[in-house]
């Protein structure tokens, strides 16, 4: 076979195996497989830093109103895993995947902490796998305690139009609206009762 006729079918194979590749890259950001949600929320505590601290860091105190059970580490530890359930679905088979995770993965101490939030593999609630981190930020201003919560989340798109998924951000703001309202007056109540 001449040289010619080698680099040709070189040339050819190069640009279908390249072209492929960029085709794949290059795709429309609408075809990705996962959308975000991002939510912020933020509270102001009469007391300082190391006052709340202990209490924001011990989630189960005040961030829950679902039942947390220990299945890996130390509570306050990086490392430490919990498996989240809402009190309706206790007494459930595992096997329906009722519950999902929560783990911590981040501290620094009187500063921040993120919790990894994340469904069982294939899934929790009848729905695809997902996940989040929540970070929780406090900052300190003449006496008082700033907590705020930075949350990032990835799902699966599973077909939803940009309209769905817009709707549905709006619906699950909404919701942790409602529920932060309840977290940070139950994060308030135990600092004040433990000072």
């Amino acid at each position: 076979m001449n040289i010619y006729i080698r680099s040709i079918i070189i040339l050819g194979i190069t640009f279908a195996f390249f072209g492929n590749c960029m085709a794949t890259e290059t795709k429309h950001w609408r075809d990705a497989e996962y959308y975000e949600f991002t939510y912020y929320s933020e509270t102001i505590i009469d007391a300082p830093i190391e006052k709340v601290w202990p209490h924001a860091l011990n989630t189960r105190g005040w961030l829950n109103d679902l039942h947390t059970e220990t299945v890996a580490g130390e509570v306050g530890k990086v490392g430490h895993i919990e498996r989240v359930t809402h009190p309706s679905k206790i007494d459930d088979d595992l096997s329906l995947r009722n519950y999902h995770y929560d783990k911590l993965i981040e501290v620094v101490p009187n500063k921040l902490f993120t919790l990894k939030v994340f469904s069982e593999k294939g899934g929790s609630y009848g729905g695809p796998e997902n996940m989040s981190f929540d970070t929780f930020i406090l900052t300190e201003n003449n006496g008082k305690t700033k907590v705020s919560l930075v949350y990032n989340a990835e799902h699966p798109r599973d077909g939803k139009t940009d309209l769905e998924i817009q709707a549905g951000n709006e619906a699950a703001k909404k919701g942790f609206d409602k529920r932060f309202v309840n977290f940070w007056m139950k994060l308030k109540n135990l600092v004040e009762a433990n000072n």
